[in-house]
């Protein structure tokens, strides 16, 4: 009953109840689609920086991760990567090979770090196989001899093409230098510049030397189906190997880490003060529908209608006014970001700019069932506050003067 007296309640005053849900829906509709944003484009380059760079989880030397030096490799490598690929979530296992050295063509040279891998197994961890156009050249494919897989901004410094020759030196397990040509056999281009112009790959065969010593592998890599099992397969990697390190990719990459812890963070404390803010237009408004209705109020406490119902009422009234345009406004920022998310945001004016941070130029904006749950809840809470201060005063109302206001 009471429900059904708060609703017609709230439709009294058409103008002014409308006005109320017209700045929820805005202030709705505008902080949510901004998490999307900030939330879809996060999303892209944590999955670009796990799918491109560092996967979900690699092992190392203990000693390999303050010098990067060639001596410091994973013993066992192999029978550690059967191992690894037994465990259930394990989607795919790569072992690398890992050696700081100089890119040298004819009119450039530049550091890099140069990654051995085998193509046939790389692919079922990393995506730089995708990332190659058909005007790019292929993965490992149309050269016959030391191919090389670099960048095209990396290309571009160097003044190559590809199935251009380049020379990559670098130093031995031993310590000499060694010098080797190599011809490109394919270009790719990811959204991180600073990635680009340092990696370059090649077949872990052709980093052998001229007396065919081949280096030992330095990490192995791992690709899980999903995030959520890299926990459990950590611990039980620790608990096998101790004497190694391994590392999740929040650990590898610290800052996208504290970037997704932050950010979900971030977007409730800013929805927060976007509701923080329409809680006072809320209370001035049901402040002026009790001021308006003080004599009908009157006549309700004089009839015998007790100050709980009187209180429920008015909080009632408060909650449904904002449900409505909560509900309005969700449904509406639910429509705009499936809508956007089909082609994305295009910020290609500025991609040279996002790509210098591993930013896509294209951001795709999404949001999970649980923010929408969760912000419900919080517009719910706010009607709640919002009802309090209105109610209290229509409490301190003394019926017999309050009848006698017209």
């Amino acid at each position: 009953m009471i429900w059904s007296v708060a609703w017609r309640n709230i439709w009294r005053n058409k103008q002014r109840s409308l006005i109320v849900i017209f700045s929820i829906v805005i202030g709705l509709v505008g902080g949510t689609f901004t998490a999307a944003f900030i939330i879809g484009m996060g999303e892209q380059t944590i999955n670009a920086t796990i799918n491109n760079e560092v996967s979900h989880i690699q092992i190392h030397h203990p000693k390999y991760l303050e010098n990067d030096e060639t001596q410091y490799y994973i013993n066992n490598a192999a029978a550690i990567s059967d191992f690894i690929r037994k465990i259930n979530g394990v989607k795919a296992v790569s072992e690398r090979t890992k050696v700081v050295g100089m890119v040298n063509s004819a009119s450039f040279t530049s550091g890099v770090q140069i990654v051995g891998i085998d193509p046939d197994v790389e692919i079922k961890v990393t995506a730089i196989h995708s990332l190659i156009k058909d005007t790019c050249g292929e993965y490992f494919k149309g050269v016959k001899k030391n191919p090389v897989v670099i960048s095209t901004k990396l290309a571009e410094k160097l003044n190559v093409k590809v199935h251009s020759k380049i020379v990559l030196q670098f130093a031995k397990s031993d310590g000499t230098i060694q010098m080797e040509a190599f011809k490109v056999s394919g270009l790719y281009k990811t959204s991180n510049t600073n990635f680009d112009l340092s990696d370059v790959f090649v077949r872990n065969i052709d980093l052998a030397d001229s007396g065919r010593q081949y280096f030992r592998t330095h990490e192995i890599a791992i690709l899980m189906n999903n995030k959520d099992s890299v926990g459990h397969v950590v611990s039980t990697l620790k608990s096998k190997f101790p004497e190694l390190s391994v590392m999740t990719w929040k650990e590898i990459q610290p800052e996208l880490g504290l970037f997704e812890d932050m950010s979900k963070v971030e977007l409730y404390i800013i929805l927060g003060i976007i509701l923080f803010a329409l809680a006072f237009g809320i209370v001035n408004t049901m402040l002026m529908a009790v001021l308006d209705r003080v004599h009908e109020i009157g006549m309700l406490m004089a009839i015998g209608m007790s100050k709980i119902k009187i209180f429920r009422m008015i909080m009632q009234e408060t909650v449904l006014l904002t449900l409505t345009g909560g509900v309005i406004g969700m449904a509406i920022s639910w429509l705009l970001i499936v809508a956007v998310h089909k082609h994305g945001i295009d910020l290609s004016s500025v991609s040279k700019g996002m790509e210098a941070f591993g930013v896509e130029a294209i951001i795709y904006p999404a949001l999970s069932a649980e923010y929408y749950f969760n912000v419900t809840i919080m517009i719910l809470m706010t009607g709640l506050l919002a009802s309090i201060y209105p109610a209290i005063k229509a409490l301190k109302l003394n019926p017999v003067e309050a009848i006698r206001q017209e």
